[in-house]
């Protein structure tokens, strides 16, 4: 944990306690809690939730718009009945274009089918790590609704948790929250693909909304406290 931003008077959370811990904090003061899960991905590689999820049996509803991890991602929770899984993506529109990397050739890193956005540059700059990744990057078109679309649809009136990683849209899909009235106790969201700007506006957002913030090195966790 790098530091603890949140309103001027407000006391730093002790160092080690951070998502897992606020987490279990969670769950302990609310056993039905709900959740709603945006990039899921398949469920498994990097997946802040998996492990508590196998766990905590909860209620909530995951989102991945990628038709090869959507597909994992129903094997991964097929004994899960509590949970409801959704090929889609949360965006301005009904459709978006997706980025993502083709079939991962042999030496390919573990993130490599985690890495998808409705930015191309946010894919292309793993170029850092893989030399020619620009040449295994493909376009999907992916259906998509707003945040309150998805609540809309789903009668959704308790949110407990928002888990975001969509590489780069976190800060959109947090700015559609306010709207829909509903306030979870904790949010947890990839900042490492925003840009500076994007950042700081998100930490302002989220403070004047009464969150108080963990920075870690590549996720933030907000959370009320």
């Amino acid at each position: 944990m790098e530091r603890d931003t949140g309103r001027r008077g407000s006391r730093p959370q002790p160092l080690g306690v951070g998502f897992p811990e606020l987490l279990g904090q969670l769950h302990a003061r609310k056993r039905d809690c709900f959740f709603i899960q945006i990039g899921a991905n398949d469920g498994i590689n990097h997946d802040p939730l998996h492990a508590f999820l196998n766990e905590h049996p909860c209620r909530g509803i995951l989102l991945e718009p990628q038709r090869a991890m959507f597909e994992r991602l129903c094997r991964t929770y097929a004994d899960h009945p509590g949970l409801t899984l959704l090929r889609l993506a949360i965006g301005d529109a009904p459709q978006k274009r997706l980025y993502r990397l083709d079939s991962a050739p042999a030496d390919a890193p573990s993130w490599w089918h985690g890495v998808a956005s409705f930015d191309r540059e946010v894919v292309a700059k793993h170029r850092r790590f893989f030399d020619d990744i620009e040449r295994y990057i493909v376009e999907e078109a992916v259906p998509c609704m707003t945040l309150q679309q998805l609540i809309d649809a789903h009668g959704v009136e308790q949110l407990d948790l928002l888990q975001i990683d969509t590489e780069g849209y976190d800060f959109e899909i947090i700015k559609m929250l306010e709207p829909t009235g509903l306030r979870p106790t904790l949010i947890h969201f990839e900042h490492k693909h925003l840009s500076d700007a994007d950042r700081i506006a998100c930490i302002h957002h989220l403070t004047a909304l009464g969150y108080r913030l963990l920075l870690e090195r590549v996720n933030t966790v907000a959370f009320l406290p």
